[in-house]
């Protein structure tokens, strides 16, 4: 969670200040006693009342809660500002964990239009822990993100990719190609 915090506050630093308004007001609306900390009570009836039932648990408060003393400070609520507002709120579609860092994802599932995207912790992949279409092809999120910036992972550039099937089908090729294990030289087999 110390990225996902790290992220949070740089964005936040940026922000215009009609942004850093809106965000200083998200924290005034879950701090209800006005003591400048969100406690578990008032984090929990914040979240039920937005509708977020996956970060609305004692476990996800106290990643959020750095500094342990059971009480949200402006920075930790500033995180799940972030969260919130980004999408970032990732769950493993194998153990329902919180991704906070790297995460495979399915690239048909991702490509497609109609289908939720299909995303597994790192150790629930290794361990074949879910249960999906036998023939899908999962990418990490950095290898993703790199295809569709339009370089494959050895760092050379390929033609420039038009259109978005395209750059999913070049994520698609890398990872059928190095069949996820290869990649990076990791695997030789």
């Amino acid at each position: 969670m110390d990225e996902i915090r790290e992220t949070a506050l740089a964005y936040y630093a940026k922000l215009p200040q009609s942004d850093k308004q809106q965000a200083q007001e998200f924290f005034r609306s879950m701090d209800e006693d006005g003591d400048k900390r969100v406690d578990l009570k008032e984090y929990m009836a914040a979240l039920k009342q937005r509708g977020m039932p996956c970060i609305t648990n004692a476990s996800f408060f106290k990643e959020l809660d750095k500094d342990g003393n059971e009480k949200l400070d402006f920075n930790e609520v500033i995180t799940l500002f972030y969260l919130i507002q980004s999408g970032r709120v990732v769950l493993c579609d194998g153990c329902q964990g919180f991704l906070k860092g790297v995460y495979f994802t399915c690239v048909d599932c991702f490509k497609s239009s109609t289908a939720n995207s299909f995303y597994l912790c790192c150790t629930c992949y290794r361990a074949n822990k879910f249960q999906h279409h036998e023939d899908a092809v999962f990418v990490d999120n950095y290898v993703l993100v790199q295809s569709i910036k339009g370089q494959q992972v050895s760092q050379s550039q390929p033609p420039p990719l038009e259109d978005d099937e395209g750059i999913l089908e070049s994520a698609t090729s890398i990872a059928e190609l190095n069949h996820g294990l290869k990649l990076f030289g990791i695997y030789q087999g």
